[in-house]
């Protein structure tokens, strides 16, 4: 049987009784998964209100439990002992060893019957409950119950206060109350590797929680109340005015807050600075910049100056080209799927444009080596359903084109964000991610700490007979680190059934979304801001576990 220790604290989802007494409270573990009837009658019957204002009624102290009977030192049957006796092994139940001295109380309504009379024991390994014996005095069959774990000290004034040689009280003592409940079961804590949408600050999220049903102590949840309010109106300024702060934007940049995604300004950012007949180039470096190549297509002539994809996009290249006359460079400046982020940016003839999805607020930038930024907020920033744009005035108004309202960025300028209805909770979330990433110490601080999580993911890869990175190590990104087994210590044959392994484990562990992306294959952590370092050490540790499994 288990053995219980004074020092246990209840775990998540046991239950616990309250006992409040005129000298003090004490709280008791309860074990009716364990002991069955005793247990369970007690729980009934304090919830029933039957010890309420029950007194105590008698202290027993230096007594033993033999074979099931209660003895003095001789062996001869009487309840109070001088001495703990002999042939401790002989306990009826195990849990108890070398008894000291014993408390109990009676539901005098019911004398005679299971659980209404309970003595509290006072063993060496901590107090104990026991249950009366169904027929009131017989003392064989004594069970224990349940265990105390928080006041002691009120055990111990209660037995100096009411034990005489004939074990009366010297003083009464009440139980006023007993209280049963159930402790909350503790959520398992769960790391989300997850590519995007991604984890989010904890803080952050309970605060959105909050502001579901209150929003700024209007009463009214932010997912009902108007955007015309000056409540949203002033949240949404202060999410732009984080923002310029936290990436030391200069003057002469206006921030977008839109609907849409990263994806949608694929062709918003053509489509507004692209003329149909001029040239504006791209760098190709992964899924995500393919197809913003692509769609700048439909509106002007593009010129891909250099690309990776016949590598599977595995380093990033860094010598290319600029088309003369080229109208912006665009790049990505991290790689979701292949791991791989641009260490420096290439400096654009004219000005560069970049998708910063998957890594801004990440590390600090030179925002005016940048005509605009994008990126949409599931990954850094927030959840899904805004993107931040952040553009330079000067390089609006020079295509000849009818752009379409809703995909002009003039329509959005000068309405702060809300020409129409904006995405209100999203952007909500992110000011709460914005304020908990300003109290951390800033984008500064955030790099440092995102230097410390990838470093230790990569020096465990990089130290692994198991696993390998797939990305150049000079382009090793901060934010995704895809990995998979080792050639050499994985048969062919024998890689899918273990990736399987690997992950099925893994989120038994709590490491979740670990799949990597199909056409790279294995498994990508992705670690970004929010990502505590806990997470990676667990990953780190888990990873040194299997491999330990795998190849012994």
């Amino acid at each position: 049987m288990t053995n219980f220790h004074q020092t246990d604290e209840p775990q998540s989802g046991e239950t616990i009784a309250i006992i409040s007494t005129n000298k003090g409270q004490m709280k008791l573990r309860l074990f009716p998964e364990l002991v069955g009837v005793a247990a369970e009658n007690f729980i009934e019957l304090a919830k029933q209100g039957k010890y309420n204002n029950v007194p105590f009624h008698r202290v027993i102290k230096d007594f033993m439990i033999q074979g099931g009977d209660f003895t003095n030192k001789n062996g001869t049957g009487g309840h109070a002992a001088a001495g703990e006796g002999e042939n401790i092994g002989d306990v009826y139940d195990p849990r108890l060893k070398h008894i000291r001295g014993a408390l109990s109380w009676a539901k005098t309504s019911a004398p005679n019957s299971i659980g209404s009379q309970f003595f509290i024991v006072h063993g060496e390994n901590g107090a104990h409950f026991l249950d009366h014996p169904p027929n009131g005095h017989s003392h064989e069959g004594y069970t224990v119950f349940g265990q105390l774990y928080e006041g002691f000290g009120t055990l111990d004034s209660i037995a100096e206060s009411k034990t005489d040689k004939r074990d009366k009280p010297k003083e009464e003592v009440i139980i006023e109350s007993v209280e049963i409940s159930i402790l909350p079961t503790a959520m398992k804590t769960v790391y989300n590797f997850s590519a995007g949408p991604s984890i989010l600050p904890k803080q952050a999220t309970e605060e959105a929680k909050a502001a579901i049903t209150d929003f700024a102590n209007t009463g009214i949840g932010i997912l009902e109340i108007s955007h015309r309010t000056k409540h949203v109106e002033g949240m949404v300024a202060e999410t732009e005015s984080l923002l310029k702060e936290l990436l030391s934007i200069p003057e002469g940049y206006e921030i977008l807050f839109l609907g849409g995604g990263a994806s949608l300004q694929f062709c918003m950012v053509p489509i507004n600075l692209l003329g149909a007949n001029s040239v504006a180039d791209y760098t190709d470096t992964g899924l995500w910049a393919s197809k913003a190549l692509k769609e700048a297509k439909k509106f002007g002539k593009v010129n891909v100056v250099c690309s990776s994809k016949d590598s599977t996009y595995n380093h990033i290249p860094k010598t290319f080209e600029q088309t003369p006359g080229a109208t912006y460079l665009h790049v990505t400046s991290n790689n979701t799927i292949y791991g791989t982020q641009w260490k420096e940016f290439p400096k654009a003839n004219t000005y560069l444009v970049s998708d910063m999805s998957s890594d801004i607020l990440s590390r600090p930038i030179d925002v005016s080596k940048f005509g605009l930024i994008y990126a949409g907020a599931q990954k850094n920033m927030g959840p899904a359903g805004v993107a931040t744009v952040i553009i330079r005035s000067d390089i609006l108004g020079k295509v000849e084109r009818d752009i379409p309202t809703m995909l002009d960025y003039r329509t959005h300028i000068p309405e702060k964000s809300m020409f129409n209805t904006p995405p209100v909770f999203s952007i909500y979330v992110m000011n709460r991610v914005l304020h908990w990433l300003k109290n951390l110490g800033g984008v500064a601080a955030m790099e440092k700490l995102n230097a410390k999580k990838a470093n230790m993911l990569y020096d465990a890869l990089d130290n692994s007979k198991l696993f390998k990175g797939t990305a150049a190590k000079e382009d090793r990104s901060t934010m995704n680190i895809p990995f998979v087994f080792r050639e050499d210590a994985v048969a062919a044959d024998k890689k899918e059934s273990l990736e399987k392994d690997f992950l099925k484990i893994a989120v038994e562990k709590g490491l979740e979304q670990l799949k990597g992306h199909r056409s790279v294959g294995g498994f990508r952590a992705s670690i970004y801001n929010a990502m505590p370092i806990e997470g990676v050490e667990t990953l780190v540790a888990f990873m040194a576990e299997f491999e330990k499994k795998t190849l012994g």
